[in-house]
């Protein structure tokens, strides 16, 4: 019994070595997902994503379907082949020397994967003369896409991050005279306000003056009436 334990032991740890390779090539990853319409020999783009999984391009050339993913020097990051599944093959004959009904669609939506990559902005799937080309732009990240990325900096990637820079140094400069701006409106308004109540203070006290004289007139006119009698 106890021989039997030492041997299973021995056997799973000669086999644990052999399982991780295994295990880290199935590990998930970042891939380029991409929904294609197969109408009549022509490929058509449904939808495209990143997201994590497991790539599944074939890299035998003998299929079809050849896709090369480019970056912005249309130099080829990643080659892989595919077909589209669009036989579907009957249950097996029952007599062997008979061959298996095949039955070819016209359409059908299908999907592939292929592993991602920061720098790559273009997908080309191309068999003979047909050429179907996916931009996948807004998935890139490299030195010259327009965004400072956590890995870059202005040493590193001057034309994303310096000019991101450059940027904020332009907006916080005109901070100061944008504030400049409202506070001389702001005071501008006030000496309006105070001018217009000074002009309606005067007005009235103007107008006061006016009515105080016209009653003092006829007691005038009464004080000489007395004096002349």
């Amino acid at each position: 019994m106890k021989a039997k334990k030492i041997i299973q032991a021995m056997v799973i740890l000669m086999v644990m070595p052999l399982m991780v390779p295994i295990a880290s090539a199935l590990e998930s990853e970042k891939i380029y997902f991409i929904e294609l319409e197969y109408n009549k020999g022509l490929l058509k783009l449904t939808d495209i994503d990143v997201v994590t999984g497991y790539p599944v391009l074939s890299e035998n050339p003998a299929l079809p379907y050849k896709l090369e993913l480019m970056d912005v020097d249309s130099e080829v990051l990643y080659v892989g082949y595919f077909d589209v599944p669009k036989r579907i093959y009957g249950p097996p004959p029952l007599n062997p020397e008979d061959i298996a009904s095949v039955v070819e669609l016209d359409y059908v939506k299908f999907t592939i994967s292929l592993p991602y990559h920061k720098r790559g902005v273009l997908i080309k799937i191309a068999r003979d003369a047909e050429e179907l080309y996916i931009n996948a732009m807004q998935f890139a990240m490299y030195c010259g896409d327009t965004v400072c990325q956590p890995d870059e900096n202005n040493k590193a990637c001057p034309l994303d991050c310096l000019a991101v820079h450059e940027e904020k140094e332009e907006g916080a400069g005109k901070l100061p005279y944008l504030t400049l701006a409202i506070a001389i409106g702001i005071l501008a308004l006030i000496l309006i306000k105070v001018r217009i109540r000074a002009e309606k203070l005067h007005t009235k006290g103007m107008h006061h003056k006016r009515i105080e004289s016209k009653r003092a007139m006829p007691e005038k006119k009464s004080r000489r009436h007395k004096t002349h009698k």
